[in-house]
């Protein structure tokens, strides 16, 4: 008996979805390695961190991650939750694992106790209303306290997430390693990030609104309620379109200032002093002095591909993520400088974990639909109104 033609289209393309998967994990894995190893090398060479409290921070940290180790051991006991989640959601799973690994690393850089009031916190603080200020100084306040300890604190639970969204576990673990990862990054968001940005003037998508944190906050959400029998594919394009809608608001509204004036160029501007590779800086010096010279015909071209962005996020969410690679790729370059490059970053910032999205819903659209198909049908629509 000749086995059935579809169940042998869908076994390969099942298996061409779990390939491109493990290859994507493995590319993630290596250039977070190597980017991390540079980044801890640097400190090394840059900062001089007195050794007992460098010793402080990581005897936490070892102790912590003993606890790690007994809960992921007892997490996988019983029987591993093997129910298929569906291709976006497995791949955005691991992918927020490896961002949490990355998160809980950097946390761990030997100068971030000194580092992480002064450089991460207090620039939110400097940047918010009274309302969020008041909410991100008590967090502030609650940190300088044991600066060294609530960051080896922060570290092993991000380094816990990390391990915990990897691992295949048992449904109920799963479920509760995303439930706390949700919970946790809703609070980074709220304490560290000062919500993003979302309620100051002057925020951009360039600059990372509405804030990495919120973006993981959602992918757990989505991960968490695929398992509950959700289409996480239909809940995406939503919130894609929505973060663009938002950030075209923020980018044409005069309190923003970006249409004239020096707003649009201080987001460049800033990363220019910062600690990183050469070729770099002198890209942000050069887009400080274009943005200069013609911040309103780059606030128009930022403006459009956004509502352009959000449009299509809404009406052909099957070519969104195309149209949307390049806008977030810009951005994490020109406005996040990669996240982590400049030594003083705890996250990727928001450009990775949206273009991780992106490339989950590509991945999706390209192994289950027929573009050829698509296209012929809005052919044919278009020409028979």
């Amino acid at each position: 008996m000749y086995p059935n033609k579809d169940s042998v289209s869908q076994n390969s393309v099942g298996l061409k979805g779990s390939t491109g998967i493990v290859l994507i994990k493995i590319f993630l894995i290596v250039i977070g390695v190597l980017t991390l190893s540079a980044l801890f090398y640097g400190d090394y060479e840059l900062y001089k961190i007195p050794g007992h409290l460098t010793l402080t921070l990581y005897s936490y940290v070892f102790f912590g991650m003993i606890i790690v180790t007994l809960a992921v051991y007892l997490m996988r006991q019983g029987k591993i939750y093997s129910e298929p989640y569906g291709q976006v959601a497995r791949f955005l799973k691991i992918s927020l694992g490896i961002l949490w690994l990355i998160d809980g690393i950097l946390q761990l850089q030997p100068e971030m106790p000194y580092v992480f009031l002064p450089y991460v916190l207090q620039p939110t603080l400097s940047s918010s209303t009274s309302g969020v200020y008041n909410i991100v100084l008590f967090g502030y306040n609650i940190w300088a306290t044991h600066p060294v300890l609530y960051n080896a604190i922060a570290s092993v639970i991000q380094l816990f997430l990390g391990i915990g969204l990897i691992l295949d576990l048992n449904r109920r673990s799963t479920m509760l390693v995303l439930v706390l990862s949700a919970a946790w990054a809703f609070a980074v968001w709220v304490f560290g990030e000062g919500f993003g940005g979302i309620f100051n003037a002057g925020s951009s998508f360039l600059s990372g609104l509405p804030g990495s944190a919120l973006i993981y906050f959602f992918i757990s959400v989505f991960v968490l309620v695929s398992i509950l029998g959700w289409r996480i594919e239909k809940l995406i394009p939503p919130l894609m379109a929505s973060i663009f809608i938002i950030s075209f608001a923020f980018e044409v509204l005069p309190a923003s200032d970006f249409w004239s004036g020096y707003s649009l160029s201080r987001i460049p501007y800033n990363l220019i002093f910062l600690y990183q590779p050469k070729i770099l800086a002198e890209s942000f010096i050069y887009f400080t002095d274009s943005f200069i010279k013609y911040d309103f015909y780059w606030n128009i071209l930022f403006s459009a591909c956004f509502l352009l962005a959000a449009i299509f996020w809404i009406v052909r969410p099957y070519i969104a993520p195309i149209v949307s690679i390049p806008v977030i790729f810009f951005a994490w370059w020109v406005g996040q400088d990669f996240g982590i490059i400049s030594g003083y970053g705890t996250d990727p910032n928001t450009g990775l974990p949206l273009l991780m999205i992106c490339f989950s819903l590509l991945a999706y659209y390209f192994t289950n639909f027929d573009y050829k198909k698509i296209l012929v049908r809005n052919k044919e629509l278009s020409s028979n109104p």
